[in-house]
């Protein structure tokens, strides 16, 4: 359990509370995983389908900031597009067997692809961000 809870991990966790609150966002959305109380709530600013502004809320458990924390640092100033390109790698990747390389940003979440109970907390926010951008 301590592999899950390494230092990258805990700086991706970190990295979320930095996030400030947008005073017009352009896309909200709130989600929660029912199995374990992680909540998450989430503004955007888009316009032109590119991200201007992110904010996330977390009220979890490290490994759902820490997923956060990951969509924090890539959404800034990228297209939606890209953003729903890393969450479905970030799935796949999960998914995969442990240790199959994938993308830089994803490799400290490898000790979590045999937890397959937590892979919903790490990708809450990308659950948020979808359930945001649907809404408009």
């Amino acid at each position: 359990m301590d592999e899950l809870y390494q230092s990258q991990i805990l700086a991706l966790a970190r990295a979320v509370s930095t996030s400030h609150t947008i005073a017009h966002p352009t896309h909200h959305a709130t989600v929660k995983n029912t199995s374990c109380g992680d909540e998450i709530h989430l503004d955007l600013h888009i316009t032109n389908n590119q991200i201007s502004d992110i904010h996330i809320a977390v009220s979890g458990c490290a490994l759902c900031e820490a997923g956060a924390g990951l969509l924090y640092q890539q959404a800034r100033s990228c297209e939606v597009a890209d953003i729903s390109r890393l969450s479905d790698d970030f799935a796949a990747f999960l998914n995969a067997p442990a240790d199959n390389g994938g993308d830089e940003a994803l490799r400290p979440f490898t000790p979590l692809q045999e937890v397959r109970n937590r892979h919903k907390c790490a990708t809450l926010a990308f659950t948020a961000f979808h359930k945001a951008i649907a809404q408009k």
